[in-house]
């Protein structure tokens, strides 16, 4: 069984910054944070093309722990978009970025 999970109608995440800018596919293109920017390295992204751009930086970095690979070490980059996190765990990172 696969568990959805979607803001409230009024809630509008951080990762929504400057609102849709195309829809299609079920699928919305949305402004992304400066610091999120950086890492995936556009200003506008779909939230799965987001969180997987993370993964991918995350793994070029080998930000992941060794002894755990389901937790990770972010840099000063990441640490810039995820503020107040020394670990965050693999599930979290999805989480996270749609609370950026």
């Amino acid at each position: 069984m696969r568990t959805v999970f979607r803001a409230a109608s009024n809630a509008v995440p951080r990762l929504v910054r400057y609102g849709a800018t195309k829809e299609g596919g079920g699928q919305v293109v949305r402004a992304v944070t400066p610091e999120l920017a950086k890492i995936i390295g556009s200003d506008s992204s779909t939230f799965r093309n987001a969180v997987s751009q993370v993964w991918v930086y995350i793994v070029d970095r080998k930000l992941q722990d060794p002894q755990d690979r389901m937790m990770v070490s972010p840099n000063e980059e990441l640490k810039a978009v995820f503020p107040g996190h020394d670990k965050i765990g693999a599930s979290a990172v999805s989480l996270l970025c749609n609370a950026v």
